[in-house]
């Protein structure tokens, strides 16, 4: 969420080109002839150029070929910059946004702190500045030739040109992943030492009506989650959770714990017994049981629980959207803001999918020999 600075002195090149019908793309003009640079670490300062405008010789031609002027001269550029100027100003007239002159040695990060600090909205035009500032320029010089003939000339000079800095703030996708790295994580460390207890009494210690109790777990994820939403969102109002982090790590928690007591039981059925019975007639007690023989035999199991509950967790949607605001959203809720009234931003949700997916790739890549066994654990008799 930091601002871009866009310097206004580009606007020549854009305009000059508007005037020409081709039949290529908007991207594929800017591709062939249009830089763009990146400046700054703190902050993205975008500075756009036209390489060929930038030497004697490319702006002649572009005067005389896109222009249509038979003789060059630098004041045929006066009207396009007149146009670039009642541009920025009716833009800014219109949207209701500052059009702020940065004074002689004010600083410009002050001025964006203190607009920043009163900005209400996640994303938007914060202000655009004005700057009058030292600047490479072409001009006109007249020359007389050897017969005394006066003809004009182009030559780089330096003047005091108005800057415009378009300072814009943009939804930034690192606390968004936070948020569901958070989540998952912890539901997911919670779902395990909540689980693995409730799977050794079903299948292990086998406590009475151990039917009906894996029948309760499974039944809790029979209800659709939009039927528990209402209360959950009062209960959550009145307790002041509402936008908490921790809200989701319960609600996660509560949501994949049957799964993985259903699927931990299943790893624990398929333990040797005659293991277990050895440990306990060499005097292990239940933690130790559990600690040194149980854990062990099950952590492919557990490998695979826990991915399943990952991802689970980092997918979900309709709760993050309904209990959350702008504190606690997560990466699916960041998404979705890219699918407007307006149309797909295709190029920034393409980016930020891909940074969604990598996290659940990344760690069933690494776990990949845990989960193949894990899931296949019990399947052979």
């Amino acid at each position: 969420m930091d601002p871009l600075g866009v310097s206004g002195h580009w606007g020549l090149a854009l305009s000059g080109s508007s005037a020409i019908m081709v039949s290529k793309s908007v991207a594929e003009i800017l591709h062939d002839h249009v830089t763009f640079e990146l400046e700054a670490i703190d902050r993205m300062y975008l500075n756009a150029y036209v390489p060929s405008l930038q030497t004697g010789a490319g702006f002649v031609y572009f005067v005389k070929t896109q222009l249509g002027a038979a003789v060059p001269s630098t004041t045929l550029i006066a009207p396009m910059s007149e146009q670039f100027v009642q541009t920025i100003e009716r833009f800014v007239a219109t949207a209701g946004i500052d059009l702020v002159p940065f004074e002689k040695g004010q600083r410009k990060d002050e001025v964006a702190q203190d607009y920043l600090t009163r900005f209400t909205g996640e994303e938007g035009v914060l202000f655009v500045g004005k700057a009058q500032e030292k600047a490479s320029v072409f001009r006109t010089e007249k020359r007389r030739d050897a017969q005394g003939k006066r003809y004009p000339w182009i030559i780089r000079s330096t003047a005091m040109v108005n800057h415009y800095y378009v300072y814009i703030l943009d939804r930034d996708f690192g606390p968004y992943f936070i948020n569901s790295a958070t989540a998952s994580i912890m539901s997911v460390i919670l779902v395990i030492i909540l689980a693995t207890p409730a799977a050794y009494a079903l299948s292990i210690a086998r406590v009475r009506k151990w039917r009906d109790g894996l029948f309760f777990f499974m039944s809790t994820r029979m209800m659709p989650a939009v039927a528990s939403i209402l209360p959950l969102y009062i209960i959550a109002k009145n307790i002041g959770m509402l936008d908490n982090i921790w809200l989701l790590v319960l609600i996660y928690t509560a949501m994949n714990l049957p799964i993985a007591v259903w699927m931990i039981r299943s790893f624990l059925v398929e333990l040797p017994k005659e293991v277990l019975e050895a440990a306990r007639v060499d005097g292990a007690k239940l933690f130790t049981e559990m600690r040194r023989i149980i854990l062990p035999m099950i952590a492919p199991g557990l490998a695979a629980t826990a991915l399943i509950c990952f991802i689970f967790a980092w997918n979900e949607f309709f709760f993050a959207v309904s209990l959350t605001a702008t504190k606690a959203a997560t990466v699916p809720v960041f998404l979705v803001g890219f699918i407007t009234s307006e149309g797909l931003f295709w190029a920034r949700l393409s980016a930020a999918s891909t940074m969604a997916v990598l996290p659940v790739i990344i760690a069933g890549w690494i776990a990949q020999k845990w989960l193949v066994r894990g899931l296949s654990l019990g399947a052979v008799k």
